[in-house]
């Protein structure tokens, strides 16, 4: 069953589409009181979507002002090359270092995902998804590969989500994460990190594909 969505799920949702599209410009300012009045709602369900907003990066606070913080494809092709050489490495350390807890996170993981996708619950997919990045993260047992990882995968998540909240990226992606899951659980880190690459080669042609077209409209 979905989870029904607050006030501050509704307007973060928005606020981000429309930092994403490209609607609100990088360093323009998101003042509390504006947005609720826009929104027709008290300060709190606002202060809560700005705070997701902070933690996905997409929001800088400096003092009592906040702003919006968008990247550009160039900056975001930059940040998945980094990916596409560092996780693949991390899949192939998790596959000889995961633990049975961790196997057992991930089958988890995979079985609320398949929930996810016949319900078309994004919202929870797009946790779900990261999840499952972060325990393979925790898994490869190499504390500095993880903590820069799960830096980029902060920045990059918001422009992954908004590119593969399609029905059929919804299952491609699902069978791609269980052929992960089979090859790291059985212990085979040359296929866990091939399946890896080629799985992060096509996230970031599409997501740039995505900003790129969203950067030629404005």
């Amino acid at each position: 069953m979905k989870r029904r969505k607050t006030l501050a799920d509704k307007i973060y949702e928005k606020l981000k589409e429309e930092i994403i599209s490209r609607k609100r410009k990088v360093g323009e300012k998101l003042v509390e009181r504006d947005l609720a009045q826009a929104f027709k709602v008290s300060i709190t369900p606002v202060r809560d979507a700005l705070k997701k907003l902070e933690d996905e990066g997409l929001v800088v606070k400096r003092g009592k002002l906040r702003t919006v913080r968008g990247i550009s494809a160039i900056e975001l092709q930059d940040y998945y090359e980094v990916r596409i050489l560092l996780e693949p490495k991390a899949a192939e350390k998790a596959a000889k270092n995961i633990s049975e807890e961790q196997k057992k996170k991930l089958e988890d993981i995979i079985s609320r995902m398949e929930l996810a996708a016949k319900e078309e619950d994004y919202n929870t997919l797009d946790i779900l998804n990261r999840n499952f990045d972060e325990v393979i993260y925790e898994a490869c047992g190499n504390h500095y590969l993880k903590k820069v990882l799960s830096e980029i995968l902060a920045i990059t998540l918001p422009y992954r989500e908004i590119a593969s909240r399609i029905p059929e990226r919804t299952y491609s992606m699902l069978k791609e994460h269980k052929e992960i899951y089979e090859a790291i659980k059985s212990g085979d880190d040359k296929k866990a990190g091939d399946l890896t690459e080629k799985h992060i080669k096509e996230a970031a042609e599409r997501v740039l594909r995505v900003l790129r077209e969203l950067e030629e409209k404005i």
